[in-house]
């Protein structure tokens, strides 16, 4: 379904599912998530756009939290001068179905030892 079927479809849950999405700049890790507390849903945009409006508005609105997944900084890159050359040295992003697989073993596994 679209986000508006599906967000209907977990508020009419009552409050009982709490929704996530995966977002470079959410404020809390997706570790740090109770993961084995409750019932989750999780949101994952597009390779392209990332999260649509409407998933960043229900953000705002407080109806969706977004996590991060924290991404290593790299001091040295394997692949001097090109690196250095343009100046970054980070991991800038995740494609969606790794960052998806990422958040979800971890909820898998928070949910199997229940801590």
């Amino acid at each position: 379904p679209d986000w508006a079927s599906a967000l209907e479809l977990l508020d009419d849950s009552g409050g009982q599912i709490m929704i996530h999405a995966a977002d470079a700049g959410g404020e809390r890790a997706y570790y740090e998530v109770d993961w084995a507390q409750g019932r989750h849903a999780l949101v994952v945009g597009s390779e392209a756009q990332g999260l649509s409006p409407q998933v960043r508005k229900a953000a705002t609105d407080g109806r969706v939290e977004l996590v991060a997944i924290p991404l290593a900084m790299q001091p040295h890159c394997r692949h001097e001068p090109q690196c250095s050359e343009k100046g970054t040295g980070m991991v800038e992003s995740l494609n969606a179905a790794v960052a998806g697989s990422v958040i979800l073993c971890e909820a898998h596994r928070r949910i199997l030892t229940k801590s």
